[in-house]
């Protein structure tokens, strides 16, 4: 989701896929606890950036150097350490790939858990799954992008107008009603009017681990009618 905020919120991926930031749009996202987390390069400790989590690696902005190949370890705020090694690097980003694969639900389930009492955002976590979005009369077929408790992101060829009222349906949930804060003829964000509850999002998203097509054979349409 768009935002005005500076910083950039850590973003969860149910895919197998580890994300290279060349790929990647940079747009301002909301920082959450989730973020700041501990690089361990050679016994020395510094703080990084977590910007991207999948289940194969993540992706960080990190401030010391590093090199391809190199062994480090990532420390999350719950003191869980991830330990892999550089698969590439752009610049002050570095993607690294763990040496066993992590289950990203229980990753998220467990760093919630932890920071219940400060109540945090939940951060972005995509995934794709197909969708209908209606504006008064007329219905789109869309692709989710990533979804949070507080709104989703969707795959849409058509500008929608700001602050319109939109309902979105997905398999598994009852209707969603949101306001559109963005569209740009390929993407628009959503906010939901009522905070998705906690156990029907995580619910969710666990049985769609392995759903949607890959991103580039999937077009939206946007003449679909009520």
């Amino acid at each position: 989701m768009r935002t005005d905020d500076a910083a950039q919120e850590t973003t969860f991926s149910i895919h197998e896929e580890l994300h290279d930031s060349t790929q990647r749009r940079q747009e301002p996202r909301l920082l959450t606890l989730l973020r700041v987390g501990t690089l361990v390069v050679d016994g020395r400790r510094d703080l990084c950036l977590i910007r991207n989590v999948s289940s194969q690696g993540l992706m960080l902005h990190v401030y010391p150097t590093l090199h391809i190949g190199q062994k480090v370890e990532v420390e999350m705020k719950t003191g869980q350490q991830l330990a892999g090694h550089v698969k590439w690097i752009n610049g002050s980003n570095a993607g690294v790939q763990f040496t066993q694969a992590i289950d990203v639900m229980a990753m998220l389930t467990n760093q919630l858990v932890a920071h219940a009492e400060l109540k945090p955002r939940m951060p972005r976590v995509e995934v794709r799954a197909p969708a209908t979005l209606r504006m008064g009369g007329h219905s789109y077929r869309v692709m989710t992008c990533d979804i949070s408790q507080g709104g989703v992101k969707v795959a849409l060829d058509t500008v929608l107008p700001p602050d319109a009222n939109v309902v979105l349906s997905m398999e598994g949930f009852t209707s969603l009603h949101g306001v559109v804060r963005w569209s740009d003829g390929v993407a628009a964000g959503v906010t939901f009017n009522s905070v998705l509850p906690w156990p029907q999002l995580i619910g969710w998203l666990k049985e769609r681990r392995d759903i949607g097509p890959p991103r580039d054979t999937w077009r939206p349409r946007a003449n679909l009618v009520s």
